[in-house]
């Protein structure tokens, strides 16, 4: 799919799990608004890691999105390897992966003659046809694991609809990416919708930072996602503590937390540097970066 991987390493994750192991990580807080326990900054103090403010210098201002009054539930289908959710905008029919490694709305795009370029991913996936709305943001190249892709930035009204009942989450002006190159490198060619919040400023839009959604809770057995603009992780309850890695110079706030062990074919591996895993819903089983792989530590043939 998205992420580069080496090799596969044998795992019990039910979501995609990417490990990796750098330099000493910056360990910044992030919000309880998205669905995890952070590091207060007298926690960080006292770890003598440097503070990240409370505050939000990314947040988007302009995007209209209708007020999130409750939780919303939508279904969850299995695509291949992965699980997908359907959507509409600008009331044009579309399906993704549901993914929290990557931040965009992203949907492939006609051409002019009104084709679109991948036939195959129209027909799966979905075409938007017409020019849209503009946006004043120039063109971008996105670079995945799996593809390359060429975007458009463009406005329309997105909408994702509440499995039990009327209404869901809808963006009168939510701006997207819409594709108009598309360059594949060993991966699926699917198109993926990200749930990763915060970002650099330097990067585009995030969907979700365009609407009042607090939280993500995802049932894989029972095929369900929620979407809540409250807290859904007590201060107090037992969850994984999340930890920023944009002070390293990643572009977005993966959802990422520390290891503390790795423990590869029944083997314990010696980490000699912080190592940190990234929960990521749009990939498939355990993949580690290129210089954990390279390092010599890991005990695979």
């Amino acid at each position: 799919m998205k992420t580069p991987r080496r090799r596969l390493l044998r795992s019990a994750v039910a979501a995609g799990l990417a490990v990796q192991q750098g330099p000493a990580i910056r360990t910044g807080a992030i919000s309880a608004n998205n669905g995890g326990v952070a590091l207060s900054a007298e926690e960080q103090v006292s770890r003598g890691l440097p503070t990240v403010s409370s505050s939000d210098p990314f947040r988007l201002v302009g995007a209209r999105s209708r007020p999130l009054e409750s939780l919303v539930e939508v279904p969850l289908s299995l695509c291949g390897g992965a699980y997908c959710i359907t959507y509409t905008i600008d009331n044009q029919p579309f399906r993704a992966v549901v993914d929290t490694g990557s931040p965009f709305l992203l949907v492939e795009g006609a051409r002019p003659d009104g084709t679109c370029g991948q036939a195959a991913n129209a027909q799966r996936w979905g075409c938007y046809k017409g020019a849209a709305r503009g946006t004043g943001l120039p063109d971008t190249d996105e670079l995945f694991g799996g593809e390359d892709v060429g975007v458009q930035w463009r406005q329309g009204a997105f909408a994702l609809r509440n499995a039990s009942s009327g209404g869901g989450l809808a963006i009168d002006d939510a701006i997207f990416g819409r594709i108009n190159s598309y360059e594949g490198k060993g991966g699926g060619g699917a198109v993926f919708l990200g749930f990763a919040k915060r970002r650099l400023p330097r990067i585009r839009p995030t969907l979700l930072e365009q609407t009042g959604v607090a939280a993500l809770r995802f049932d894989f057995p029972g095929r369900r996602m929620q979407l809540s603009p409250v807290p859904l992780i007590g201060w107090r309850e037992d969850a994984l503590r999340l930890i920023d890695l944009r002070p390293r110079g990643t572009p977005i706030a993966n959802y990422a937390c520390r290891v503390e062990r790795l423990v590869v074919n029944g083997c314990l591996v010696p980490l000699d540097r912080p190592c940190v895993a990234v929960i990521d819903t749009g990939t498939t089983g355990l993949s580690v970066s290129e210089d954990l792989y390279d390092s010599g530590i890991l005990p695979v043939p």
